[in-house]
């Protein structure tokens, strides 16, 4: 079974994105609510504040895990090319900053939180300080013949936040996958397996599997 994990996220004009693959012979089990206290410790760690869990954030990442469980696919534009943000609007969330983690195929909840913090992208969307809220969810499903679990968790800060935190008026620009990759080498691709094997940086979106 592999384990992978993809990161995205999108402040005005940033876009990060990460993959990372391992590998495993177990199913996955996680807790989404011991993924959301996993976070917020290490955000404390590094005294970056705690993010608050929105319901409508929840609602954003559920409707994520499903359409990839359903539909068989793990990444972050849906094989219709919906974007993270597509399912942000279906909810109506209005963000200012927002962030995507993917995981699939993990062991347990701190095995996840392990992996997205040993990986920079997944870690740069944990302790981004920007984020203020957090939504995460879980679907069951099948991906490469192998019954698994999806895991998405969203980070985000509401444009009400951002308005009141700020002494100027916030411009808010939705800029997407295609849009960013386009402009620039914006994509970050930094996979690792357990050994630590490091592909260099090269603006495209990468994946590594070895074998143990």
């Amino acid at each position: 079974i592999l384990i992978v994990l993809a990161g995205l996220v999108v402040g005005m004009t940033i876009l990060v994105q990460d993959r990372l693959v391992l590998r495993s012979d177990s199913w996955a089990a996680v807790v989404k609510s011991a993924l959301v206290d996993l976070t917020n410790k290490n955000r404390i760690a590094q005294k970056i504040p705690f993010l608050k869990i929105n319901p409508v954030l929840e609602q954003a990442a559920a409707l994520k895990a499903q359409d990839m469980s359903q539909k068989g696919y793990f990444a972050h534009v849906s094989p219709e090319g919906k974007t993270p943000w597509y399912w942000l609007d279906q909810v109506k969330y209005d963000y200012t900053y927002a962030g995507e983690n993917l995981a699939i195929n993990f062991f347990d909840s701190k095995e996840v939180a392990d992996a997205w913090m040993k990986s920079p992208a997944h870690r740069a969307n944990m302790v981004n300080k920007n984020f203020k809220e957090i939504g995460i969810a879980l679907a069951r499903g099948i991906y490469q013949n192998q019954e698994t679990v999806f895991v998405v968790q969203f980070f985000a800060t509401p444009v009400k936040a951002s308005i009141s935190s700020a002494s100027i008026p916030v411009k808010i620009q939705k800029s997407n996958l295609s849009s960013v990759a386009i402009k620039s080498l914006s994509w970050l691709s930094d996979p690792f397996t357990k050994n630590q094997v490091e592909i260099p940086q090269d603006g495209q979106n990468a994946s590594v599997e070895k074998s143990f």
